[in-house]
């Protein structure tokens, strides 16, 4: 059984709660994959602010599958609101500095 995507449920959390974590570790953007056919799925996180990017595609040989790619800045004029609580920290580079 599929796990709801209305707002107030356990993916609204768990997707918040990722955006956090991410954004706490200094990424600046996220991308996840999602199956072509899934328009709950699509919905939820187009509904979130993230873009669809229509020249990521895999097709997966001999499954008759196809996944699409959606990307999100995490600052910026596009991040979704975060559930209160939450502290958004700055973001810093990826890379660790040596210093």
């Amino acid at each position: 059984m599929p796990l709801p995507v209305h707002e107030g449920s356990t993916c609204s959390w768990l997707h918040n709660t990722a955006l956090h974590a991410l954004r706490a570790a200094g990424y600046l953007e996220a991308g996840l994959w999602v199956l072509a056919p899934n328009s709950r799925a699509r919905s939820f996180y187009e509904r979130r602010g993230w873009t669809l990017v229509p020249d990521k595609i895999l097709e997966w040989p001999g499954l008759d599958t196809i996944e699409v790619r959606y990307e999100l800045s995490l600052h910026g004029p596009n991040r979704p609101s975060v559930k209160s609580g939450f502290t958004i920290l700055s973001p810093r580079p990826l890379v660790p500095s040596t210093a």
